[in-house]
């Protein structure tokens, strides 16, 4: 749908999702966004040195128009904004309503917009980003090769795309140390059949980047890191691991009598990590780079 000017078919972030498209775009504008919004202040302190990762590749950037994919609290986009200045713009784009009016209340900065869209499905215009960013906000697609085709056809020839999406659940502790402890009283879920979207559907860097390049991406790499990340408290841990991550569906599906024995499970074992400065566990992360053709 663009319009006849040429200026980009971005809506004002206002709009409402009328209706739900996928299981994705309901869980984000109902449940999960709810979670997300109540514990966002954690999640974006807990994140920020991940975050971190990212600016430093930004800096390379300068007078270019950047969609962050996924942007939840918008941390990493109103930093993106602030580092570029004048002569950018940054465009904070998520599937919910409730994460993106949460993040619109907490940042500002004259060159950062939000819209609320399904980049997986979303109309944008062709050729109109410069760099696409994002900090664990593609691994939810229900046809991920379908939204990186979307995304390429958004860059511009030449345009930069920069992820961040976590490795392997067992190389992230900091998930499977509080899951471990929570699925001793709890039923543990099956595991996400392949394919299906959560945190660690592309955790595979060979398939990733076989599906990067179908959707029309070049100069693929792949860099590992890993860090700490603090989750706080041992209370904001125990609570964060209860709302967010693979324990928290069964977590809160229990009776209260198993909730309250899957939170001390949780607290005792995340207790043996916790220093002065909060409860700290190893993550382990992609960055990703690549060029649109």
């Amino acid at each position: 749908m663009s319009n006849h000017n040429g200026a980009s078919n971005i809506k004002t972030q206002g709009e409402k999702v009328k209706e739900y498209t996928t299981e994705m775009d309901e869980y984000w504008n109902e449940a999960g966004g709810r979670k997300w919004v109540n514990n966002l202040l954690r999640i974006e302190k807990t994140l920020e040195p991940i975050g971190s990762k990212m600016l430093e590749v930004m800096k390379e950037e300068a007078h270019v128009k950047v969609l962050d994919v996924g942007c939840g609290g918008a941390d990493l986009a109103a930093k993106t904004a602030t580092l570029l200045g004048q002569g950018s713009e940054v465009i904070a784009s998520d599937i919910s309503q409730h994460i993106l009016d949460e993040a619109k209340r907490n940042q500002r900065s004259a060159n950062l917009r939000f819209l609320q869209c399904d980049v997986e499905n979303y109309d944008f215009d062709p050729h109109l980003f410069d760099v696409v960013i994002s900090r664990f906000g593609v691994m939810f697609f229900e046809n991920p090769l379908k939204a990186f085709t979307n995304i390429n056809r958004s860059m511009k020839k030449g345009g930069r795309l920069n992820l961040l999406v976590w490795k392997t659940f067992d190389e992230n502790l900091w998930m499977k140390v509080p899951a471990s402890a929570a699925f001793k009283v709890l039923e543990k879920p099956e595991p996400p059949k392949e394919g299906e979207p959560g945190p660690f559907s592309l955790c595979d860097s060979d398939a990733f980047g076989e599906m990067l390049s179908a959707a029309g991406f070049d100069n693929i790499t792949f860099a590992s890191n890993k860090l700490n990340l603090n989750l706080g408290s041992l209370n904001e841990a125990v609570q964060l691991m209860t709302q967010l991550g693979p324990a928290a569906k069964p977590y809160g599906e229990a009776p209260s009598d198993l909730q309250k024995q899957a939170r001390e499970s949780m607290e005792a074992v995340l207790s043996q990590h916790e220093s002065a400065s909060g409860v700290l566990l190893p993550s382990a992360f992609w960055l990703v780079r690549a060029t649109a053709l």
